[in-house]
């Protein structure tokens, strides 16, 4: 798998678990644009490291409260 297709594996996995019966495909049509230049930004490691969190947390990993997203997003023009 490259890397594009590991990135979005991680947004569209982590969207669908938040999927609602009333809004079956809300969340896979509303990625947020930062969060997916934050993915895109990501080495091999990182995400290596991202998916075993994601593994591992659940449905309680966030990643705009992950201290890489919010350092990353320090550093972004508004």
């Amino acid at each position: 798998m490259n890397k594009q297709q590991t990135v979005q594996t991680l947004l569209f996995s982590k969207k669908a678990e938040k999927k609602t019966a009333a809004t079956p495909n809300t969340a896979l049509q509303s990625v947020d644009p930062k969060v997916q230049a934050f993915y895109n930004q990501l080495t091999p490691q990182q995400i290596v490291a991202h998916s075993i969190a994601v593994t591992h947390l659940g449905t309680s990993y966030d990643v705009t409260r992950t201290h890489g997203y919010t350092t990353w997003l320090k550093t972004q023009p508004q």
